[in-house]
């Protein structure tokens, strides 16, 4: 097994406390912001009391990872107001990606911290009014607003207004961008950077 591999496969591991066993003692299920779920809101409030770390630093530690593990990719910073209009298939074609959504983004808090880790074509700052909205779903059934907007809502912070996006040229074989993400997030909570929506790259 190469090297790059090992480094993978180091950090591709879910967090303690990140699931949960169902009633019949077997299934997992992911923690949340809804109904009882409170211990999302409670990690994320613990990393909000820790010093953020710069954002370069950020994207130099996660640049620095994806090389080790045979990604070649650059830091794209994409302000609000272009997030709407992000082309994504441009984007898989410039960079020689297998899908439009191999793609790793991050997003930062008001104060400064990293807010969320995330794998997908579905980049927004997305963050809820008010309390009344934090289970509002959408026509389809779905919830309508994301966790890390709710959990930035609940603690009284907001979406600085651009987000990072990193694409992910090829992805080792046999891995997919889901595993890219978690390790990728694994590394920045190993390195010491606090993240708001702690689990949320184990999802």
């Amino acid at each position: 097994m190469k090297t790059s591999l090992k480094r993978l496969q180091q950090y591709l591991f879910d967090l303690e406390g990140a699931y949960y066993v169902g009633k019949d003692g077997h299934s997992r299920y992911g923690q949340s912001v809804h109904g009882c779920g409170y211990s999302r809101l409670e990690k994320a409030k613990q990393q909000a009391s820790l010093k953020p770390v710069p954002v370069e630093k950020v994207n130099d530690l996660v640049v620095a990872f994806l090389k080790e593990i045979g990604i070649h990719s650059m830091p794209l910073k994409i302000d609000s107001s272009d997030i709407a209009a992000i082309d994504y298939e441009k984007i898989a074609i410039e960079y020689g990606l297998k899908k439009e959504a191999d793609i790793i983004w991050i997003k930062l808090a008001s104060n400064g911290a990293v807010g969320v880790v995330c794998a997908s074509d579905d980049v927004n700052l997305q963050i809820p009014s008010c309390p009344e909205d934090y289970d509002a779903k959408s026509p389809n059934g779905d919830w309508l607003y994301n966790t890390a907007g709710i959990i930035l809502h609940k603690l009284g912070m907001t979406w600085q207004p651009f987000v990072i996006i990193f694409p992910l040229p090829g992805i080792p074989k046999g891995y997919r961008r889901g595993d890219i993400e978690q390790a990728v997030g694994n590394m920045l909570i190993e390195a010491e950077v606090p993240i708001i929506d702690y689990y949320s790259h184990c999802y």
